[in-house]
C-alpha cells in the first residue's frame, strides 16, 4: 500500500487535525490519548477522563476520584512518612492526597478555565476546514468532469 500525498485522503486530514490534538493535550498526562481509525469515514479521538483537571487543575471543594488517586501513588511509587519516620500505605497517602485537593484545590488549578478538549479542537479548526473544503472541491470537480465525459464525451475544465 502507497502512502498517500498530505491532505489526498479524507483519512489524511483528520490524522493531520488529530496529531494537532494530541500535540496540544499529551504534554498534560501520562497516559496515552487513542486514536482509531475505523475506515474511509469515521476517526474517533479518545482522552483520558482526567484531561480537563490535568491541564487546568482542579479548585477546592471536590475530592478527585480515590481509585484514581491510589493508581497515580501506586504507578509513582509516593509514600508519605508517619511521626514515627516509617513509610504509609499506598492507600493511605492516596487517601491524604485526595483529602488535600478537596480542601484546596491544586497548585495548577485555574478559575473558569476553558474546556481544555475544545480548546484543542479550536485551535485546529481553521486549518482542518481549508483542507477539508480544499478536499471537498477536489473530489467535486472530479465527479463533474467524469459526469459530464459520459454525458457529452467531452472534456471540460472547471476552473477553481
Amino acid at each position: 500500500m502507497s502512502r498517500s500525498k498530505k491532505g489526498e485522503t479524507f483519512v489524511d486530514i483528520a490524522r493531520e487535525y488529530i496529531k494537532l490534538m494530541t500535540g496540544e493535550l499529551q504534554p498534560y498526562t501520562s497516559e496515552k490519548i487513542t486514536v482509531l481509525i475505523d475506515s474511509e469515514n469515521k476517526v474517533s479521538f479518545f482522552t483520558p477522563k482526567h484531561m480537563q483537571f490535568a491541564k487546568y487543575g482542579r479548585g477546592p471543594g471536590k475530592q478527585p476520584p480515590l481509585e484514581a488517586m491510589l493508581d497515580f501513588v501506586t504507578k509513582g511509587r509516593i509514600q508519605f512518612r508517619d511521626a514515627r519516620g516509617r513509610f504509609t500505605t499506598y492507600e493511605s497517602t492516596a487517601w491524604a492526597i485526595a483529602k488535600s485537593i478537596a480542601k484546596k484545590g491544586t497548585s495548577n488549578w485555574k478559575p473558569g478555565a476553558p474546556d481544555a478538549l475544545q480548546e484543542a479542537l479550536d485551535k485546529g479548526n481553521k486549518a482542518y476546514l481549508k483542507q477539508l473544503s480544499n478536499f471537498t472541491k477536489k473530489k467535486t470537480l472530479e465527479e463533474l468532469q467524469l459526469i459530464y465525459r459520459e454525458q457529452f464525451s467531452e472534456e471540460i475544465i472547471i476552473k477553481r
